[in-house]
């Protein structure tokens, strides 16, 4: 893994993945204001509402990939 984006035009291969970190500003979701719009005591979409909708997709994205175990063989790892 590198720090550097690829110059050469290649693509990442196999099992490689490209990660960009980035520091943002750290602040509690809170999703008493997702409740409140999801039990209709509130219309609007205001920014806490869409973060904490965008986090919820996140997590359910990325719960199958929680759920898996390594596989390892005789000869080594698949």
């Amino acid at each position: 893994m590198s720090d550097k984006p690829r110059t050469d035009g290649s693509s990442p291969t196999c099992r490689i993945l490209q990660v960009y970190l980035k520091k943002v500003a750290a602040e509690p979701i809170d999703f008493s204001a997702l409740q409140a719009f999801i039990e209709g005591k509130q219309r609007k979409q205001t920014p806490q509402v869409l973060m904490a909708i965008n986090v919820l997709q996140l997590i359910i994205h990325q719960a199958p990939n929680l759920c898996v175990a390594p596989l390892f063989t005789a000869i080594g790892h698949e």
